[in-house]
């Protein structure tokens, strides 16, 4: 009997070990067969809005901080102080002796995020140019200009007859 329990004492953790291997293969097998699915949603992080999202959002910034006159914006880029990864900085042109005040706007992807008065490293250093609202939810920025005909250059030279 004595050789028996010895016997018994062996196997069982051999069994253990057999049975928690093929869980552990069992679980690979599970989780090579997932890893595409999980490929497929892993983190990518927010892209540039495009012109279109960011004109969209530069419209609804100015409703919202209910800006008037003519408006300045500057050229979108990364951020890592915001409520988006993308921003871009708006002021209302005032007169000369007025300080405008100036927004910072947010996005990620071409989801508007918000905007907010700018702090200093917002948009102290930007570079400003126009910004030309759209007239209205249909209208589509302006069709890029037909690229003129090529020049033909003449190289054959008329001589006199």
């Amino acid at each position: 009997m004595g050789i028996a329990y010895i016997h018994k004492q062996t196997t069982a953790p051999v069994a253990g070990a057999l049975l928690l291997l093929s869980f552990l293969l069992g679980g690979c097998a599970a989780s090579t067969a997932g890893s595409s699915l999980m490929d497929a949603q892993a983190y990518a992080p927010p892209s540039m809005p495009t012109m279109a999202a960011a004109t969209k959002g530069i419209a609804q910034a100015v409703a919202e901080e209910k800006l008037t006159g003519p408006i300045e914006m500057s050229d979108l880029r990364q951020t890592d102080h915001g409520p988006g990864r993308f921003m871009l900085c708006i002021r209302a042109v005032g007169p000369k002796d007025s300080r405008a005040a100036t927004y910072a706007v947010f996005f990620d992807n071409d989801d508007y995020k918000g905007a907010r008065m700018s702090v200093i490293m917002d948009c102290e250093k930007q570079v400003y140019r126009p910004y030309i609202a759209s007239t209205g939810p249909s209208a589509t920025p302006p069709a890029p200009a037909a690229a003129p005909a090529p020049v033909k250059q003449h190289h054959h030279h008329h001589q006199p007859s």
